[in-house]
């Protein structure tokens, strides 16, 4: 029989490995690589195709290579407002370039197996991760910065339409034909992924006040942010309804479209003083994609 000290120990080695886990998960960027790998699952049942296993890995593998080397860029920036996620970061520091190289690395040989087009177009996104990430001196002249995510609305729309390009990746994986309902996926993943990276923008306030980089939240202020995230994800649902009356999308996009009202709870929850900004953006917008999974598949069923 075990003694009440082992039991508690033993208790604080269970603590200690689902935190493990959960800081993993939270600050290692899984969850934004699951995210994409949603999108594409969607996506491909948006255009009537069966979700692909290399589809799904290349995105999860491609976004967390993308999203380690932006928090190793980024750990000084991070380190007022996201303390925990820059020590963890930090901790790791000696494996990231190891991390970055094998997923990129992987996810490329994937794609160059499925076919050369999905492999070329993988290029786009990343040279815009490039771009965002290190940047370029060459830039300053033209728009006064040397990376795309420190100039005013640049830094979301890039991001944005980097991940609408899920869109586009998917149809080229499956070397389907091009059609006005890719577009529409594009537009609707994009304008997602605005109202998703800057809510996370309301979050990184004080770090990108600091470091001089402007952001919405930080032009706007806080308050008035939140309500023009309402706006863009009311519109955000809207432009879908208006898509699936116009025959450019699927009737099944009526369940995945429900993904706004999860949208609606992350950025009302915000407004209060109390909200954990931390869990609200790595955990509940980051993970929004990851909702759409069984609204898709629920929407598939039914419609």
């Amino acid at each position: 029989m075990s003694s009440p000290r082992q039991d508690t120990q033993s208790r604080r080695g269970k603590t200690g490995f689902y935190r493990r886990i959960l800081d993993e998960l939270e600050y290692g960027g899984h969850i934004s690589g699951l995210h994409t790998s949603a999108l594409a699952f969607t996506t491909a049942l948006l255009l009537g195709y069966t979700p692909a296993l290399g589809l799904l890995l290349t995105a999860y593998l491609f976004t967390y290579a993308s999203y380690t080397l932006n928090r190793k860029k980024e750990w000084q920036q991070d380190l007022t407002s996201l303390p925990e996620r820059t020590q963890y970061v930090l901790r790791r520091a000696r494996y990231s370039n190891i991390i970055i190289t094998v997923s990129y690395v992987i996810a490329f040989a994937i794609a160059f197996l499925t076919n050369l087009i999905f492999f070329a177009a993988l290029l786009v996104p990343l040279i815009l991760s490039y771009l965002y990430n290190v940047g370029s001196k060459r830039f300053v002249p033209i728009i006064g910065v040397s990376r795309l995510k420190e100039k005013l609305l640049v830094k979301n729309i890039v991001v944005s339409a980097g991940w609408g390009l899920a869109a586009l990746l998917t149809l080229l994986y499956y070397l389907g034909p091009f059609s006005a309902t890719v577009l529409i996926i594009f537009a609707f993943i994009t304008l997602r992924l605005f109202v998703n990276t800057v809510f996370c923008d309301i979050r990184d306030v004080k770090g990108d006040a600091e470091t001089g980089i402007k952001t919405l939240p930080i032009v706007l202020g806080v308050r008035r942010t939140r309500f023009l995230l309402i706006i863009i994800n009311t519109l955000s649902g809207l432009f879908v309804l208006l898509a699936i009356f116009a025959g450019l999308l699927p009737p099944m996009a009526h369940i995945v479209n429900l993904v706004t009202l999860y949208a609606y709870y992350y950025i009302l929850k915000s407004f209060s003083p109390k909200a954990n900004m931390a869990y609200l953006t790595d955990f509940v917008a980051d993970g929004e994609g990851l909702v759409m999974i069984p609204l898709a598949i629920l929407g598939k069923m039914m419609l």
